[in-house]
């Protein structure tokens, strides 16, 4: 069973999941469909976005830009650097135990968060695997 998204301003309480998707009906039907993105100007991509830049999610048309999805997830890694509190594996992130793990442009990979933790379990379970073979 797939899980609901909740956005993260729905989980922080500041506004209702049916306010967070009246809003983005509104951007839908106001201000059109998006077809070609504000960012890196693409208009091939399969699905574009009405992103909000500010975070507060009014009905107001200079609050919202065209993006298409992969532009639309650096913007809000960007936004929420560093806010996430845990990582998958339920370690504390704090700057002391994350880490910006650079883009990686070879396999298109964007720039993100690591726990430094997790990241040192799974490079030791890879040489323990590796001197098996």
């Amino acid at each position: 069973m797939d899980k609901l998204y909740v956005p993260r301003v729905v989980r922080e309480g500041r506004m209702t999941l049916n306010e967070y998707r009246s809003v983005h009906r509104w951007a839908n039907r106001d201000l059109g469909e998006p077809s070609k993105c504000e960012d890196c100007g693409t208009v091939d991509a399969p699905r574009y976005h009405w992103a909000n830049v500010s975070g507060t999610y009014r009905e107001d048309p200079d609050d919202w830009r065209r993006l298409c999805v992969p532009c639309h997830m650096s913007l809000d890694r960007a936004a929420h650097h560093g806010v996430r509190e845990y990582c998958n594996n339920g370690h504390r992130m704090t700057p002391d135990t994350s880490y910006l793990r650079p883009a990686n442009p070879r396999t298109g990979q964007l720039p993100r968060v690591e726990c430094r933790l997790c990241s040192r379990m799974s490079l030791r379970a890879w040489r323990k695997r590796r001197s098996k073979q």
